[in-house]
């Protein structure tokens, strides 16, 4: 019996400073080139954050195509403070992707999709929806008022697949 306490005494003391190297912000960014917390936390965006669990203000069909479109099927206005649930549909025959977030946020994930195409965000600003598929996006608007919504696979945005408001 105190030979597995020690054990585990001895295991503990061993593996702690590793597991608090690994988790360290400093260690991700020297060694990977990046911010850890960027990739793995929910995103707070210049214009909003995810908001899970939250009751909608607003529901908003979407509609993403072939044809490089991003298509709102609601005319309802979206104002700074609203929570607002996009019902994103793909009615095209290639996966698209629904990302929100400020001009600036867009142009520096496609920057960070160049080197790394097949990294699409997961952090709850973005959602790749499959052909044929719809997903859900709940997304609590504020901050910055001008909101850019974008498919960022690889040239769809280069082919006019964005929309912009201003709240």
């Amino acid at each position: 019996m105190n030979k597995s306490i020690m054990s585990l005494v001895i295991l503990g003391a061993i593996s702690t400073p590793a597991i608090a190297e690994m988790n360290s912000h400093d260690h991700m960014s020297s060694e990977m080139g990046m911010e850890h917390n960027a990739m793995s936390m929910p995103s707070v965006s210049a214009v909003g954050m995810p908001a899970n669990g939250a009751q909608p203000d607003k529901v908003i069909p979407v509609v993403l195509s072939d044809d490089m479109t991003i298509q709102f099927k609601s005319s309802t206005p979206i104002k700074p403070g609203d929570i607002v649930q996009f019902v994103i549909m793909n009615k095209g025959k290639q996966s698209h992707e629904f990302s929100i977030g400020s001009p600036k946020e867009q142009a520096d994930y496609r920057a960070m999709l160049s080197s790394m195409p097949n990294h699409h965000k997961t952090d709850g600003s973005s959602v790749v929806v499959k052909p044929g598929q719809a997903q859900r996006m709940l997304w609590h608007f504020h901050g910055t008022t001008t909101v850019e919504f974008d498919c960022n696979m690889s040239g769809h945005y280069g082919k006019g697949m964005t929309k912009t408001l201003v709240l």
